[in-house]
């Protein structure tokens, strides 16, 4: 029975995508078979001739087909839902200088049961478990 443990944090200010990776908790005591990451980030780059951005978003889509990205004079708009593990390429791929991120939804997909899980040693505000069977 596999369980989501769904929680939104507060906006991150970065210099990198792995710098907002850092900032993410995810509970060492479950067995966490994947991790996700909702929301915009706001991304000071640099602003990419029509070829690069077409080739970024090549990139984005095969890999991150619920991404989108919008790009602006002197960086890029991302939204969408990103496997966490991803961010590090995102850094490859965008070269951030500084990001800026809305609130973030997290998605932590553990083995665990609801009923194996106990809610006091989630460290997270408003957080949700959603189940299937």
């Amino acid at each position: 029975g596999n369980t989501i443990i769904e929680y939104e944090i507060n906006p991150i200010n970065a210099h990198s995508f792995k710098d907002i990776k850092d900032k993410i908790n995810i509970p060492e005591h479950l067995g966490v078979i994947d991790v996700y990451v909702y929301g915009t980030f706001g991304v000071d780059s640099k602003t990419y001739p029509p070829s690069e951005q077409q080739k970024i978003k090549n990139h984005v889509s095969t890999n991150l087909p619920n991404a989108n990205l919008y790009f602006t004079f002197d960086g890029v708009f991302f939204y969408g839902k990103v496997d966490l593990d991803y961010l590090d390429d995102l850094d490859n791929l965008l070269k951030p200088e500084n990001i800026t991120t809305s609130n973030l939804g997290v998605y932590v997909i553990v083995n665990e049961t609801i009923d194996q899980i106990n809610r006091d040693e989630l460290k997270f505000n408003n957080v949700r478990l959603i189940t299937w069977k």
